[in-house]
């Protein structure tokens, strides 16, 4: 089994660390798509942000 992160997970994490080094106003899509490695058009902002205000909200 590979230890590799999923597409998913490496998106997710990519958009972590973009939201938590540039803030909300300065992180986009394109930029949480460079960093993990997936096409644009596979980087879903609702589900993105829904992801992460669930997971490290209060």
């Amino acid at each position: 089994m590979s230890k590799e992160p999923t597409k998913r997970q490496a998106i997710l994490r990519a958009a972590a660390r973009t939201f938590l080094a540039r803030g909300y106003e300065g992180t986009s899509m394109e930029l949480v798509a460079a960093e993990s490695g997936a096409g644009r058009q596979t980087v879903s902002s609702t589900a993105v942000f829904f992801y992460l205000f669930t997971h490290f909200s209060m």
